[in-house]
């Protein structure tokens, strides 16, 4: 099963991370993230996700 299906099944559910303006890499997997997130999918690949300004 994929962190991101547990993820959704442990608690994450609906839940969103509020990122400042801009473009956002995750530095451990190379995907962009910009504005509201479901935490669920910054968390799908591992449990961690290290987010920089791009």
């Amino acid at each position: 099963m994929r962190l991101g299906s547990t993820a959704r099944s442990i608690g994450w559910g609906s839940t969103r991370l509020n990122l400042p303006a801009g473009a956002w890499i995750d530095r451990i997997t190379g995907t962009e993230h910009t504005g509201p997130i479901d935490a669920a999918a910054v968390l799908s690949r591992y449990p961690v996700a290290v987010l920089v300004r791009n």
